[in-house]
C-alpha cells in the first residue's frame, strides 16, 4: 500500500521473506493466498506486475484515516448517472415495468453510498490539510501555504458547496428520484414499500449531510486563507 502502484512478483517475494518470522507459513503459501483472495491483483492477463486491490487499498486508507479527496467531477459523475437512472426509473413507471424499477434501485443505493463516502473523505482531508498547515508553520513558506489553501478552497470546497446547496444540481437530480420513487410505490409498480422509503430517505439525508460537512470545509479554510493572505 506505501509503495503506490505497481509491485512486480520478484519484488512481492522480497517483502514476503523480510517480513516473514520462523513460526509463520512458508513464503510462498502467502505469496499463494495473496493471489488466491485477490489481494494482490495482476495489472493484465498473465502478467509479472501486481497492484494491491482497490477494495483492499480504501480498507488500509479507512483504517489508517488516510482519506481521498472527490473532485468536482467525481461528484457531477454520480448526478449524471442519477440522470440515467431517473429516465429508466420513468420508462418503467409508464411501461408498468416492476423489473425494471428494481434493477435501478439496485443501482441507486450503491451510487447513494459512494457519494457519501466520498463526502467525508473529502471533509475528512480538508481537515487533514489544515491539521498539515498548523505543523508545517515554521517548514514552509507563507507563500506556499497560501497557494496550498487558495487551491484547496478554488479547486474543490467552492465548487462542491456550488453543486451541493439547495439550489445545485445535487439535490435538484436527488428531488426528481425520489419524486420517481414516490410514484412507483403510488402506482403499485414495486411491490416492497419499505426499500422505496429506505431510498427516499437516503435522497434527503446525502444532501443535507453533505453541505454541512462542505460548509464546515470552507469555514475551516476561509480563515487561514484570509490570515496568509494578509501575511
Amino acid at each position: 500500500a506505501r509503495q503506490e502502484g505497481e509491485i512486480s512478483e520478484a519484488d512481492a517475494r522480497r517483502l514476503i521473506r523480510s517480513s516473514g518470522s520462523a513460526d509463520q507459513e512458508l513464503p510462498e503459501t502467502t505469496w499463494r493466498r495473496l493471489r488466491e483472495l485477490q489481494i494482490l491483483v495482476p495489472t493484465e492477463m498473465d502478467g509479472d506486475y501486481y497492484l494491491l486491490a482497490e477494495p483492499v487499498n480504501r480498507l488500509l486508507a479507512y483504517l489508517f484515516d488516510q482519506a481521498q479527496v472527490a473532485t468536482p467531477e467525481i461528484i457531477h459523475g454520480y448526478i449524471q448517472s442519477l440522470d440515467t437512472l431517473n429516465k429508466q426509473l420513468a420508462r418503467a413507471i409508464k411501461g408498468d415495468d416492476p423489473l425494471s424499477v428494481r434493477m435501478a434501485l439496485e443501482e441507486l443505493h450503491p451510487v447513494l453510498r459512494r457519494i457519501q463516502s466520498d463526502v467525508d473523505e473529502t471533509h475528512r482531508s480538508v481537515i487533514n490539510e489544515v491539521a498539515r498547515y498548523k505543523i508545517e508553520r515554521r517548514t514552509v513558506s507563507v507563500r506556499e501555504k497560501y497557494r496550498r489553501i487558495v487551491h484547496w478552497m478554488n479547486r474543490y470546497v467552492d465548487p462542491l458547496v456550488e453543486i451541493v446547496r439547495p439550489e445545485g444540481a445535487l439535490r435538484a437530480t436527488f428531488d426528481e428520484t425520489e419524486n420517481l420513487l414516490l410514484r412507483a410505490r403510488e402506482h403499485g409498480v414495486f411491490g416492497d414499500p419499505q426499500t422505496i422509503e429506505r431510498n427516499a430517505r437516503h435522497l434527503r439525508i446525502v444532501p443535507r449531510h453533505a453541505l454541512r460537512l462542505f460548509q464546515q470545509c470552507r469555514r475551516e479554510l476561509q480563515p487561514l486563507c484570509e490570515s496568509l493572505r494578509r501575511a
